[in-house]
């Protein structure tokens, strides 16, 4: 296994509120796998711990000295004892005081005496183990409102403090008008400054002596702050984060630890050859811009890798793409030429080469125009499925990037699980309901500043 890369975990507001409602073990279970670490990871937030996670379901937990390393995993069997394994290895390299298992399986006695008496024991770390009932009864506790402050709540304390500091501030202003109004208007003593008789060496007159009779008040010069455009919160919205310099596109998403992460889970296409194998698909998508490129990281876990096409065919096979509306003040019920598919693919990991694509819409309401695509793009195929990264130039699709533009997205990622074929087994997309040819139903992307 290819040793693990951890970002900060970023959850948007509509996973806070999903995450803030789990109490049981239906719940629990109907989320996607890739979920339930996010939801742990939440948890820990929410009790002020620095969260910070990897693909393979790892969990750094930082908070003061206290360190811990934990492992999700949704599977309701027995947990291979390799995998524990690997949880204490990396609780030893990342120097933690502790490991935590949470699983809605189980750990064999023999495996968990095993982890006690050898690996976690030698390293003098100690180790938890949640498992089936007990880590449901541990999220439910923690997700109590009696024991678990609301996001709301917590920030709400936040802006009660500072109140503190914006009083203070308005007194001091209230201050300095009323001196300022008695310096100006008042006319009962008048002081000539060519005839104080004060020397080059002697003191001034006070602040509070009235100023001269034809003297300006001179206002404070004051610099408005820069406008913060504030991340989207709208059902499938989806922020681009400004980046001052150039990503470097080489698959390492070490540069993306500051970016929002979006999920593609929702089944929204089903070919008529799909298999009874699929379901086991999922994306995670980070979106960045500079004024230059839009970037896009992907990370795409698939159990099945089948890609057999290059050119206008690649969304064929399994590959990432994202459809984009760059003018959304025409009619969006249709698609037209402002209209757009990125297609990302990352080949077979053989001699297929990764590739891209473009597709544009044209007045007859389809995708039927093509355009010339050759831009960075890196691919590294992981133990659980592959990653994506590239940066496609806005000229591609005729925009001009700036601040708070906001433009139809849909993110999406395609499934084909039959080896040797070219078909579309599935499509999975970040919005619940998009449609192919509708603009309407795809989300939304702001470019933040």
């Amino acid at each position: 296994m290819a040793p693990s890369q951890f970002t900060l975990l970023r959850l948007s507001k509509q996973e806070r509120t999903r995450y803030s409602q789990i109490f049981t073990a239906d719940a629990i279970r109907n989320l996607h796998p890739r979920e339930f670490d996010r939801l742990i990871g939440y948890l820990y937030q929410q009790q002020g711990y620095k969260v910070s996670l990897d693909r393979f379901g790892h969990l750094i937990l930082d908070k003061g000295r206290a360190k811990s390393i934990a492992f999700c995993t949704k599977d309701e069997g027995a947990v291979p004892i390799e995998s524990i394994h690997r949880l204490c290895r990396l609780a030893n390299s990342q120097r933690a005081n502790k490991a935590i298992l949470f699983t809605m399986g189980h750990v064999d006695e023999a495996d968990r005496n095993d982890i006690r008496n050898t690996l976690c024991g030698a390293h003098s770390q100690t180790i938890e183990f949640h498992e089936g009932e007990k880590a449901v009864s541990w999220i439910a506790d923690k997700n109590s409102p009696q024991r678990s402050e609301s996001f709301i709540e917590a920030h709400s304390r936040e802006i009660a403090a500072g109140m503190g500091v914006i009083t203070a501030l308005l007194i001091a202003a209230l201050a300095f008008t009323i001196i300022r109004d008695f310096q100006s208007f008042s006319t009962d003593t008048v002081v000539d400054a060519t005839n104080t008789g004060i020397g080059p060496d002697e003191a001034a007159p006070s602040l509070l002596t009235p100023a001269a009779a034809n003297s300006v008040p001179v206002e404070p010069i004051i610099t408005p702050e820069p406008t913060t455009i504030p991340f989207p919160t709208e059902p499938g919205a989806v922020g681009a984060v400004y980046f001052d310099s150039p990503i470097e596109i080489n698959s390492d998403l070490g540069e993306w630890d500051r970016v929002p992460s979006v999920l593609s889970s929702y089944r929204v296409y089903t070919g008529t050859l799909a298999t009874a194998h699929l379901g086991t698909l999922s994306a995670i998508w980070r979106i960045g811009w500079n004024d230059d490129y839009i970037y896009v990281a992907v990370e795409v876990y698939d159990d099945v890798h089948v890609q057999t096409q290059v050119g206008r065919g690649i969304y064929l096979g399994d590959s990432v793409e994202f459809q984009i509306d760059t003018d959304m003040s025409d009619d969006p019920s249709y698609v037209d030429s402002d209209d757009y598919i990125i297609v990302l693919s990352p080949g077979d990991f053989g001699p297929i080469e990764p590739s891209s694509y473009c597709f544009q819409g044209s007045a007859s309401g389809e995708f039927n125009l093509e355009v010339s695509l050759d831009i960075p793009l890196q691919v590294e195929q992981t133990p659980s499925g592959y990653i994506v990264e590239a940066a496609i130039p806005w000229e591609v699709i005729d925009v001009m990037p700036a601040p708070g533009m906001v433009v139809g997205l849909a993110l999406n990622v395609t499934d084909n699980d039959v080896p040797g074929t070219a078909v579309q087994e599935a499509l999975y997309s970040h919005v619940a309901d998009r449609h192919y040819l509708q603009p309407a139903t795809w989300g939304t992307l702001t470019l933040l500043n």
